[in-house]
């Protein structure tokens, strides 16, 4: 039929304003309003029922879609909040008041520690939580080069190369800190990087090949274009947004 057909076959070509639409991807957008009514159904028993409105609960209150099917449509973790006013009309609303313990506001290193989880989820709305709050508290980015710092010297190669490229996001607020730091790296973790040697009496030195080391594999295959990034802060590439700078 047409829903299967979407998942599974090639039979329909759909487009929108040009654009080549993706089946797959459809076809889940299509479940997901298929089934939006009975979830809606859900809901409201929910705020019915006297006995969810008594249950201990912070706000907002998320319902989410957990299906490795939809693992891609992260708007599902938004799609159901009870807030305030979800049950500002609702006979049951003292209830759920009542049913929300007061709880203190999350210190600022708490924040930090939570957001800090994301450093390699660059398209996480959390990743740009911790952009805003880095950018904000100097103090925050210190720590951050602290944990570079402490990857570095534990050989944790992955979270190096988010922190490098994390870096690159607070670049506008603390610029002379992170073009040094990124720097530092590349002398520190990418030395083949670097130019061959001249003997002015024979011309440019011919090096051995070797192995390349392991975090210039790492940023070569995670990070694309960053690579090209810092190669154009180490030469001061004219191109590069930040070369007058370098």
């Amino acid at each position: 039929d047409f829903v299967y057909e979407l998942e599974n076959g090639d039979q329909y070509k759909l487009t929108f304003e040009g654009e080549k639409l993706s089946g797959k991807e459809l076809y889940y957008d299509l479940k997901v309003a298929l089934f939006s009514r009975y979830i809606a159904t859900l809901v409201q028993a929910l705020l019915a029922s006297e006995r969810f409105a008594s249950l201990a609960k912070a706000l907002p209150f998320h319902i989410l879609i957990r299906s490795a099917d939809y693992r891609d449509h992260a708007w599902l973790s938004q799609l159901i909040t009870i807030d305030d006013a979800t049950f500002a009309d609702s006979p049951l609303a003292s209830v759920f008041r009542a049913s929300v313990p007061p709880t203190d506001a999350p210190t600022l290193a708490q924040q930090f520690a939570f957001l800090s989880g994301y450093v390699d989820q660059p398209d996480a709305a959390e990743h740009a939580q911790l952009t805003a709050l880095v950018a904000e508290h100097p103090e925050l980015f210190d720590a951050t080069l602290t944990r570079l710092d402490q990857a570095l010297d534990q050989g944790r190669a992955k979270l190096v190369a988010h922190l490098s490229r994390f870096l690159w996001t607070v670049v506008d607020r603390y610029p002379e800190p992170v073009l040094a730091t990124q720097k530092r790296l590349l002398a520190t973790a990418l030395p083949s990087l670097e130019p061959p040697e001249e003997d002015p009496g024979r011309g440019p030195r011919r090096r051995r090949p070797r192995r390349k080391p392991a975090m210039l594999e790492l940023v070569q295959e995670r990070l694309g274009d960053h690579l090209g990034m810092l190669r154009a802060v180490r030469t001061g590439t004219p191109d590069h947004p930040f070369a007058d700078q370098v």
